[in-house]
């Protein structure tokens, strides 16, 4: 094994090592070479897909019959495969709304169950999906946090909080997008990120069906647009995800 001297992550191989301290140096030794893109990238993998942005090369092709959409990633090629095949539609009993995969469906479905776990801080009336949502969600009224980094001052309320925290003292950012040379400190920026090449708008208002990429900008849709009433079941919603 091999440990990073910038920060705590060891890796399995040298070449591993050399790619991971990239990280840390800046270095992007893959450059694009199409005239006037100026991109660079830290493996050459990147590179590869990258430009296929240019060449329009799209070598995942879709097996469905008479189908002929074709793309430059194999996850986009899996998203799609579901417009396709209902075995991979999992469908909500109770209002028929349709998920991916059968964990979204479980998560979804709590909406539906009970009981179902009520904040009692005066004017505050959110409502979690489980006992342990509803706890953290507490943290907020008594300004508790029990998790503190071990480098710094800080405090959180999570201990998830802490872990996307310790990457601002080691300045790793592990997580790269696949389509472009960004990297991200937490996965979840990932993901958040890489809706904007996919389109993906998976957080939909249930007030007006306003579909959203981020959380965040359906909440903010919801505090601006809608009654405090709405307000309640988006805070209802949005729990699963907390």
């Amino acid at each position: 094994m091999y440990p990073c001297n910038q920060c705590k992550q060891v890796l399995p191989s040298m070449y591993d090592l050399r790619i991971h301290l990239r990280v840390h140096t800046g270095t992007k030794p893959h450059a694009c070479t199409y005239p006037r893109c100026g991109m660079a990238f830290d493996k050459p993998s990147h590179l590869k897909v990258h430009t296929r942005i240019h060449t329009g090369e799209k070598p995942y092709k879709c097996n469905y019959p008479g189908c002929e959409r074709a793309f430059r990633l194999p996850y986009q090629r899996k998203t799609h495969n579901r417009t396709h095949s209902r075995d991979e539609i999992h469908v909500c009993a109770a209002c028929n709304e349709t998920f991916a995969t059968a964990y979204a469906l479980k998560i979804h479905s709590r909406v539906h169950s009970k009981p179902i776990h009520i904040c009692t801080h005066p004017g505050c009336g959110a409502v979690c999906v489980s006992a342990g949502h509803l706890r953290v969600h507490q943290r907020v009224h008594t300004g508790e946090r029990p998790f503190p980094c071990t480098l710094c001052p800080m405090r959180f309320k999570q201990v998830n909080q802490v872990q996307a925290h310790m990457l601002v003292h080691t300045g790793e950012k592990p997580f790269a997008c696949t389509e472009c040379p960004l990297r991200f400190a937490r996965k979840a920026q990932l993901q958040d990120h890489f809706r904007t090449h996919t389109g993906e708008k998976p957080f939909k208002c249930e007030k007006c069906n306003k579909p959203y990429a981020r959380k965040e900008s359906l909440k903010n849709h919801a505090l601006s647009h809608h009654t405090s009433h709405t307000l309640d079941n988006f805070e209802f919603n949005i729990s699963l995800f907390d």
